[in-house]
């Protein structure tokens, strides 16, 4: 992307002010990336409804009209149900392997959308935000294949996530069903089983359904992570390094508590998302110029304020200053009693409760840190 278009005038700016400026506008960017996942978990929701659920149940009636029931209407274990159980096995297996295999190309493409609009926004975030006058370089178009099919997402390739419920979720079905036939149960109640319930939440449609909403939403924030990193990997002369900043609420968990503030080079260390349903934000840390382009040594302080869940705090606030001041009973919910104690007591950094991997500790891990400090 060219330089040359509608620049932000204050070219004096502050390399601290400046970075304080990126931040919030990737905050507010963030906003509008959860309300995306809430969608694409609800569309991926929906449509499993509609496609998968009449699959599966249909193969199930099929297969229960060729069960052999006795005059109470339940199911006996017997040889003409247990070969009719083989056929159903292997029919709802290949229909739920089409379901996720459609489900998966369309979710991919929704995916490669989103890949594409997050590398524009971001080279115009860097064309508009950064006040000084330069050749914004586009990565090349084959990063977003690479972003939406071959870069894990929580340890897997987004392609493999679906095939794995796929056949996580025929596993499921097979045995339900056969759970139910060796209890006696009837025919309604093992359709029950498969479909699953408010009292029966395991139920392997239902499950399904949840666990594809999580992958949406999952998905939805690499994609978008790691297009904005790299637009600023293409410009790390200008983009120095990436901060992760963390939702400072009391449902922030330890590991996402743990690196609020944290900066890694370019293309280097931990990114979001740590875990499923993970709200933590990246921002580009940039160097500073001063009005004719030269980098400048770093001075001052931003005196601004950062996003909380509980109203604006000062943008030099970080989670473990912001936990201290929240209530005790608070921070039992979010940490524990025993963490808690020790986080009120000013023993412990809530940073420390997560070791190098991004393991919260046990309570027998971090006893030893404890004393010491006590005897010190």
């Amino acid at each position: 992307m060219p330089g040359g278009g509608k620049k932000d005038p204050r070219i004096g700016l502050g390399p601290d002010t400046l970075n304080a400026e990126l931040r919030d506008e990737l905050i507010r960017h963030a906003i509008l990336i959860l309300g995306l996942e809430a969608g694409e978990a609800r569309r991926l929701r929906l449509t499993l409804s509609r496609d998968l659920d009449p699959v599966v149940m249909e193969a199930l009636q099929d297969a229960l009209g060729r069960f052999r029931v006795d005059d109470a209407g339940r199911v006996e274990r017997a040889k003409q149900t247990l070969q009719a159980m083989e056929t159903f096995s292997a029919e709802q297996a290949a229909a739920v392997r089409a379901v996720f295999d459609e489900r998966r190309r369309d979710f991919r493409a929704r995916m490669r959308e989103l890949a594409e609009g997050e590398l524009r926004y971001s080279e115009g975030v860097l064309d508009f935000r950064v006040p000084v006058d330069f050749d914004v370089r586009s990565p090349p178009p084959i990063v977003i294949t690479d972003i939406v099919s071959r870069r894990p997402i929580e340890g897997r390739p987004l392609d493999h996530w679906f095939r794995d419920l796929a056949a996580d979720t025929s596993r499921r079905i097979d045995a339900e069903v056969r759970r139910g036939i060796a209890s006696n149960e009837s025919t309604a109640q093992i359709i029950q089983r498969v479909r699953g319930t408010t009292r029966r939440p395991g139920g392997p449609l239902l499950f399904a359904k949840r666990q594809a909403e999580t992958i949406a939403r999952t998905a939805v924030r690499s994609v978008s992570t790691a297009a904005l990193e790299e637009v600023w990997s293409a410009n790390s002369d200008v983009v120095e390094r990436v901060m992760i900043v963390a939702t400072l609420d009391l449902r922030t968990c330890p590991i996402c508590a743990s690196l609020d503030g944290a900066s890694f080079p370019v293309g280097n260390g931990d990114r979001p998302p740590f875990h499923p349903s993970c709200r933590c934000v990246v921002a580009p840390v940039v160097a500073a110029f001063d009005d004719l382009g030269r980098r400048v040594r770093r001075s001052g302080a931003d005196d601004g304020t950062r996003a909380s869940m509980l109203g604006e705090v000062p943008s030099t606030l970080r989670f473990p200053e912001w936990i201290r001041r929240q209530r005790f009973d608070d921070l039992v919910e979010v940490f524990g009693r025993q963490r808690a104690v020790w986080i009120r007591d000013g023993l412990i950094d809530p940073r420390e409760l997560i070791d190098r991997q991004l393991r919260i500790r046990t309570l027998e891990e971090l006893r030893p840190l404890i004393s010491r400090r006590r005897a010190g």
